[in-house]
């Protein structure tokens, strides 16, 4: 097994919500490198230079590698579909200058995050506030549709992160997803998975025991149960995903899912940020690091 460890700039506050960030990229990466990581994701389109060759200079000046985009937008809406391929072509475009590391960019997508119902209810879907099956359809082509695009225009990969509050959150949709687009690989996020599934850490391991050759890569984020709040996003800002280890997600048993099926590429940390004016992104950094090298460099060496 060789994992290796990134950070993502929603850990700085730069998300996909429109919520601004006083937070400068020069400041993010030099914070993410001296916290010990090896990566980052692109952020919102804009954050860093748009510029390709300047884009590929603050990365690569600091000896980090790119991992890959956030790409969301309503799946299951047609109408959506024009404006969301053009921003994966956009976003794929700035990706492609880091075509030559040792696991290229890829896009990372998702359905987004808008329907009231299923924002308010995230953590506690029924099967009643699933997409009806000409909705699903749509949206399992429309994700078929973009990785075959963003392949052959780009030579990118996409693959899939479930999302909480979005249409595939819950477990059947998950797997309803893998089963209906049979090439689809995931990057398994841990917090909305164990979230999405009503708090039951148990599922993150049954679904990779079950569905091993379908995730492609690994965001790390914890998942507090205990937290209240209305909705999604009042959920988060409250605190739902806390630093490493101070939930419920069961990171021992990934780890050893990992080595049992020689896992090789990226764990990106999120420590999501959207309105918490006293996060502190640095410190928090260093101790998710401190929390990964005990992990893994730790109880590899006792085995």
């Amino acid at each position: 097994m060789m994992v290796k460890f990134a950070n993502a700039p929603i850990s700085w506050g730069i998300n996909e919500f429109g919520i601004d960030s006083a937070m400068k990229p020069d400041q993010m990466l030099d914070e993410l490198k001296l916290a010990g990581y090896g990566g980052t994701e692109l952020g919102d389109y804009g954050f860093f230079p748009v510029d390709r060759e300047q884009l590929r200079d603050v990365v690569k000046s600091r000896e980090l590698d790119m991992i890959g985009a956030f790409c969301c937008y309503a799946l299951w809406d047609p109408s959506e579909h024009e404006k969301g391929r053009a921003y994966a072509r956009k976003v794929a475009q700035q990706l492609c200058q880091f075509s030559d590391q040792e696991y290229p960019p890829h896009i990372v997508l998702s359905d987004n995050v808008c329907d009231p119902v299923r924002i308010k209810n995230t953590g506690k879907i029924t099967k009643k506030m699933s997409l009806p099956d000409d909705k699903w359809k749509i949206l399992t082509s429309e994700v078929a549709y973009l990785s075959k695009l963003i392949q052959d225009e780009f030579g990118l990969g996409v693959h899939y992160h479930p999302h909480c509050g979005s249409f595939v959150e819950a477990p059947w949709e998950i797997e309803a997803l893998v089963r209906d687009v049979p090439e689809l690989r995931l990057i398994f996020d841990t917090a909305h998975i164990t979230m999405g599934a009503a708090s039951k850490p148990m599922y993150c391991l049954e679904f990779l025991n079950r569905f091993p050759g379908r995730v492609y890569s690994f965001h790390f984020k914890d998942y507090d149960s205990n937290v209240k709040g209305k909705d999604y996003f009042e959920l988060v800002n409250n605190g739902c995903f806390p630093e490493l280890g101070c939930g419920i997600v069961d990171f021992d048993g990934i780890r050893k899912w990992q080595r049992d099926n020689d896992f090789r590429g990226w764990i990106v940390v999120e420590q999501d940020i959207l309105e918490n004016a006293d996060a502190c992104p640095l410190q928090s950094a260093i101790r998710n690091m401190g929390f990964l090298r005990n992990l893994y460099e730790e109880k590899q060496s006792r085995l």
